[in-house]
């Protein structure tokens, strides 16, 4: 019977080996302890056939979750795939061979991009210290939280002297009143971040007040990815980090750089599951100072997808040595963990 079910699935949108194993195991638990009856355990399992991969992820944790532990860090907060990461939703958005290393120079973490167009991205928020300006840049996951790197809070006891920008494009000026600024709450390290490695140099910053997200406005929350990052995938870095290496002053304006995922194993750096490397066949196409804790963003179809979180390089733009990112999927755990905490 069950193989059956399994012949039976769509072939436009098949499920994931590991994901059908996770829902058939589950079901099962489920089943054999008289915690659910026949009937309903094939009405699980019938829910892994529908075509929207986002949406029977989603449908699937709200329905084991709860199930198998209402306390439980997976459930998962981001079911509503109706609104956010939309493309060109304004006006005003228009549509290696590489050396080993280990990492022992690494710079903070555009060079060779060009300016972004106000709107196009609404979920990229700038982030520093009010008396230093933009240190870092974040991501919009929701209407209280941004994802940004680790390294980006030295000192995450004195939140008060931290200010976030969202809704921005030029962040010195007012940007016509479209933007807003807000003190952090709280802001959540990996507890495994490494200084060294960076290894896990992610965070969670909780904004000290909601902000209004919206698919056809300056502010609104990015996807979140459903699948793991394949190796060529054509992704695109924003922030307002320097234009070359060495350089002092940020750019005002958003800019943002297309790059491709490499294979671990040619980049520049030992890195984990964790991490990955992006960058480019053409020259100097790089995230730099001051584009740390941004997205690194692809899209599919009519929307965007965060896929990793600028972390470090070995200076920018240099030839082969790509920029290393977090993979925002291998740290699926963390985040809903995080937010579901608090």
């Amino acid at each position: 019977c069950l193989v059956s079910v399994y012949a039976i699935r769509t072939n436009r949108q098949q499920l994931t080996m590991d994901l059908w194993m996770e829902v058939l195991i589950s079901a099962l638990f489920l089943y054999y302890n008289h915690k659910i009856d026949l009937n309903q355990l094939g009405d699980l399992i019938k829910a892994s056939t529908e075509e929207n991969y986002q949406k029977q992820q989603s449908i699937l944790r709200k329905q084991l979750g709860p199930i198998l532990d209402p306390n439980s860090d997976a459930l998962w907060p981001f079911d509503d795939y109706t609104n956010c990461g939309p493309v060109n939703t304004r006006d005003q958005a228009k549509n290696y061979k590489i050396n080993k290393a280990t990492s022992k120079e690494i710079d903070a973490r555009i060079v060779g991009g060009v300016e972004s167009e106000e709107g196009k991205f609404p979920w990229v928020v700038s982030l520093g210290r009010k008396s230093e300006g933009l240190n870092c840049g974040g991501t919009l996951l929701t209407d209280r939280w941004v994802l940004t790197a680790a390294h980006c809070f030295q000192d995450s006891e004195r939140l008060c002297e931290y200010n976030v920008r969202v809704g921005s494009f030029n962040w010195l000026t007012d940007d016509g009143g479209h933007h807003m600024d807000i003190e952090p709450e709280l802001v959540v390290k990996h507890k495994d971040f490494d200084e060294k490695t960076m290894v896990n140099d992610i965070a969670l910053l909780k904004l000290s007040k909601s902000v209004p997200i919206s698919p056809d406005s300056y502010i609104n929350n990015i996807c979140f990815p459903e699948m793991p990052i394949a190796i060529g995938t054509e992704c695109v870095a924003a922030g307002w980090g320097v234009e070359h290496e060495g350089d002092k002053a940020v750019p005002s304006t958003l800019r943002e750089v297309t790059l491709s995922v490499i294979e671990r194993n040619d980049c520049s750096f030992n890195i984990t599951s964790k991490q990955f490397c992006a960058g480019s066949q053409q020259c100097c196409r790089d995230t730099c100072q001051g584009d740390s804790g941004g997205p690194l963003m692809t899209k599919q179809g009519d929307r965007w997808y965060l896929v990793g979180v600028t972390s470090f390089g070995y200076g920018c733009g240099r030839p082969d040595w790509p920029g290393i990112y977090t993979d925002v999927y291998c740290q699926r755990d963390f985040i809903s963990s995080v937010i579901n905490r608090y």
